[in-house]
């Protein structure tokens, strides 16, 4: 069940949004072996594609999608560790329409807003949000690289209670200055 809010792309909007993650894709490669081949998977999970190609298109997608709630258009930048993924929010998404908030033990500080994108890359489902702290008593397995969390969507703040974070009041400031 949808609690949150429903996105969808012009078809502009979601060649702009898989550019991001197709860029993102680019970026990671060079983090990898000259000889690795990206359009392989980084891990397998129950033949489930994780970080590959696909993985990336649909991270750019949601974070496009969420931008737009906001008015914002979402665009690519080079990976800064430090940075937030869209108006100072971390955005994370998945294909599977049941799936849960992941985060990872070593993931900093924020507000996690989960999304849900259509296989097709059409439709942003963004369900709701919750912050690092509070997803971490949802120890979930030990996967891949790191420790991860899942947190349940049931578990989730709805999208009425998202803090706004400074990075969206200036956002909402710069709005109004160039309407008026």
């Amino acid at each position: 069940m949808i609690t949150g809010h429903r996105q969808r792309l012009t078809a502009e909007e979601r060649t702009e949004a898989m550019e991001i993650g197709r860029l993102r894709q680019i970026e990671n490669q060079t983090w990898q072996s000259a000889s690795a081949d990206i359009s392989k998977p980084f891990y397998t999970k129950n033949g489930v594609r994780i970080g590959g190609t696909a993985d990336h298109i649909k991270g750019g997608v949601a974070e496009y999608g969420f931008g737009l709630m906001f008015g914002y258009k979402h665009f690519w930048q080079p990976y800064n560790p430090e940075a937030k993924d869209v108006l100072g929010y971390e955005i994370r998404s998945t294909f599977c329409t049941t799936g849960h908030l992941v985060t990872r033990l070593k993931d900093h500080n924020g507000l996690y807003v989960f999304c849900v994108v259509d296989t097709d890359y059409w439709w942003i489902d963004i369900y709701g949000w919750r912050t690092l702290k509070q997803t971490k008593p949802n120890l979930s397995r030990v996967a891949w690289d790191t420790t991860i969390y899942a947190t349940p969507q049931a578990e989730l703040w709805p999208l009425e209670l998202l803090p706004a974070t400074a990075e969206l009041l200036l956002h909402r400031s710069t709005m109004v200055s160039t309407n008026e």
